[in-house]
C-alpha cells in the first residue's frame, strides 16, 4: 500500500483559481481594491501617526545624544590646538638654542642669550603663541646650551564650558652642542 508510507491525513491546499477577464486582469484585485478602501485609509492614519512618533523619538535621542557629540568635536579641536602650541613652543626652544650656539664672535654671554631669546620670541611671535624662553648654559664654547620655551594654554571651545582646563602649562625644553 502506498509504497510503505500512510497516506497523509491533511488534505493537500489548491490554490484557488482566479477568474481572468478577456484583457487578463486579476478580477478579484480588482473588487478587493474597491471594498478595502475604508481599510486602506484606517492603516494609513495608522501608519502616519506611527511616523509622527518616530518624528518625537528621534528628536529626543538627537537631544539626548547632541551634547556628546559636541563635547567630543570641541574636545578634539582643543586637543589638536594644544598640540600646535606645543610644537610651536618646541619650534622657537630649538630656534632659540640654534641660535645660542651658532653666534661665537664676539663671545659676550649676555648680548647672545639676548639675541638667542629674541629669535625664539620672534618664532613665537609668528605662530600666535604667548609665552616666554630662557637660554641657559655656556653660550660661547662646546657645551650644552638648553632653550626652554613656556606658555600657558587656554582652550578654545572648551574652556568656557570646563573651567578648570583654562592655563593649561605647556614646556619644551631643546638641548644642543655649541658648534665651533
Amino acid at each position: 500500500l502506498h509504497g510503505g508510507r500512510e497516506p497523509s491525513l491533511r488534505r493537500r491546499h489548491r490554490p484557488r483559481r482566479r477568474r481572468r477577464s478577456n484583457m487578463g486582469y486579476d478580477m478579484d484585485f480588482l473588487k478587493r481594491r474597491r471594498t478595502d478602501r475604508s481599510r486602506d485609509d484606517e492603516s494609513r492614519q495608522r501608519h502616519e501617526s506611527r511616523q509622527r512618533r518616530q518624528r518625537g523619538v528621534a528628536s529626543v535621542e538627537m537631544i539626548t545624544v547632541l551634547p556628546v557629540l559636541l563635547l567630543l568635536l570641541f574636545g578634539t579641536i582643543d586637543f589638536g590646538l594644544l598640540f600646535r602650541d606645543w610644537m610651536l613652543l618646541g619650534h622657537s626652544a630649538r630656534v632659540a638654542a640654534r641660535t645660542a650656539t651658532m653666534y661665537h664672535n664676539p663671545c659676550n654671554q649676555g648680548t647672545i642669550r639676548a639675541l638667542a631669546r629674541a629669535d625664539g620670541m620672534d618664532a613665537l611671535a609668528l605662530a600666535d603663541v604667548e609665552g616666554d624662553i630662557e637660554v641657559a648654559g655656556p653660550v660661547c664654547s662646546r657645551g650644552l646650551v638648553t632653550a626652554t620655551a613656556r606658555s600657558d594654554y587656554q582652550p578654545a571651545m572648551l574652556g568656557a564650558f570646563v573651567p578648570s582646563l583654562n592655563g593649561i602649562p605647556l614646556t619644551a625644553v631643546v638641548a644642543m652642542r655649541g658648534e665651533f
